[in-house]
């Protein structure tokens, strides 16, 4: 388990893809060449991350579920947080 602000320490620009695996374990999602509307192609890849959600559920809003790293030539170049909002019915 880990923390946004563990993300936010440990992953900036440059960080290599290696070392945010071997931090944060395999991603769920990987997007190798990813095609942008407006052509750009200033990163190659993104990887998602994501907790899982609490068991048994509760009700939470807005907490840090995971998050997006996305990469240029191997290296962080930037990163986001991914948050959510889980209501369990009574």
């Amino acid at each position: 388990a880990y923390t946004e602000e563990d993300v936010r320490q440990f992953v900036v620009p440059r960080t290599t893809r290696e070392a945010i695996v071997t931090r944060f374990g395999q991603p769920r999602w990987v997007d190798k060449n990813p095609k942008f509307e407006d052509g750009s192609t200033n990163i190659d890849e993104i990887l998602l991350f994501f907790l899982p959600t609490q068991n048994p559920p509760r009700n939470e809003s807005w907490v840090f579920s995971g998050f997006k790293v996305r990469l240029k030539d191997g290296k962080a170049v930037d990163w986001s947080a991914n948050h959510r909002d889980t209501h369990v019915g009574s």
